[in-house]
């Protein structure tokens, strides 16, 4: 009998003694290595400020402020309710191109005195197609504009500088 409690005492101790290490054995932490760590790649984020000076201005159809002048000076309409009260003056507006090429309207900087004038100026330059955004060192910025232009009743035109 002394045999048996013996032989039963002992194999208590071992069994208790397997389940206190066993768990200590799962809790180990593998190392990680350089291989193991994973690197995510760095994503671009546009930059949605506004510049001045950029390295390479935006580009509306491919060429410079002067063609944007020249495709306002075609789509910008004299209203006529202004040249019917010979209405005239010189909207200053400006506006930006942004990192995706899309125009934005700021504010109008000096009206022209004349709400269906600013108004018509404003309309005119939101309704711009897409420009090739600026870039300054090699990623895609926001740039500002800023236009005047002139509504002439005498000479029923509209100038733009």
């Amino acid at each position: 009998m002394k045999k048996n409690i013996l032989t039963i005492s002992t194999l208590v101790v071992i069994i208790f003694t397997i389940v206190l290490l066993y768990p200590s054995c799962k809790v180990q932490q593998p190392v990680q290595t350089q291989d193991t760590v994973k690197i995510e790649p760095a994503v671009a984020v546009p930059d949605t400020e506004y510049y001045a000076m950029v390295e390479t201005p935006a580009k509306f159809n491919g060429g410079d402020i002067k063609s944007f002048i020249a495709y306002l000076t075609k789509n910008i309409k004299y209203p006529a309710v202004a040249l019917k009260k010979r209405q005239q003056g010189t909207v200053a507006i400006q506006f930006g191109v942004d990192c995706y090429g899309k125009v934005h309207v700021f504010s109008v900087l000096k009206s022209s005195g004349v709400a269906v004038l600013d108004k018509e100026a404003s309309m005119a330059i939101n309704a711009s197609p897409a420009w090739t955004p600026a870039l300054d060192k090699g990623r895609p910025v926001g740039q500002l504009f800023l236009l005047q232009i002139k509504f002439n009743a005498k000479t029923r035109k509209v100038e733009i500088k």
